[in-house]
């Protein structure tokens, strides 16, 4: 498949069901991919993988940022009654409800803009991550540089272990 037919992401679903052609399925003349017997069987697979990976990478990053968020609320960066824990689980309740409500914004506001159309969706979804990941090191190595600075005798864990 030409590398100009892979942009978005029906270009990748497009790609990896062509290669699951081998196990049964066709492309057509004009590119369209066809699964058939395993290949369809293999394909189902692989969406579930690719949702499930999906999934769980995200909600592993959610988990350790809110937690993060709680205890730096609690320590006094910020509201301490998002710094609340749940007595049951141990899981910050106020900044996953925040989140979640967040979240919930971001959706809405994202299939109105892009009008449902999943692939605009997803463009602009990568974009927003892609945008807020970098703005954060924007804010995050220019502060290192500032305390390496301004605090020169306070060294990290991987200093002090260097030394033993």
């Amino acid at each position: 498949m030409p590398a100009s037919r892979i942009q978005s992401l029906g270009g990748f679903i497009d790609a990896a069901k062509q290669v699951l052609t081998v196990y049964g399925g066709s492309v057509a003349d004009d590119g369209t991919v066809t699964l058939t017997g395993v290949g369809a069987v293999l394909g189902s697979v692989c969406a579930a993988g690719l949702i499930v990976g999906v999934l769980t990478s995200g909600v592993s990053w959610a988990i350790g940022a809110h937690r993060a968020q709680a205890v730096a609320c609690a320590d006094g960066a910020r509201p301490a009654y998002l710094g609340r824990l749940s007595s049951r689980h141990g899981t910050p309740v106020h900044v996953n409800v925040l989140s979640g409500l967040l979240a919930s914004v971001v959706l809405v506001t994202a299939l109105n803009l892009t009008g449902g159309d999943s692939e605009k969706y997803f463009t602009a979804g990568l974009a927003l991550v892609i945008s807020t990941t970098f703005i954060s090191y924007l804010l995050t190595f220019p502060s290192m540089l500032v305390l390496r600075r301004r605090m020169p005798e306070r060294r990290g864990r991987s200093a002090r272990l260097s030394r033993c």
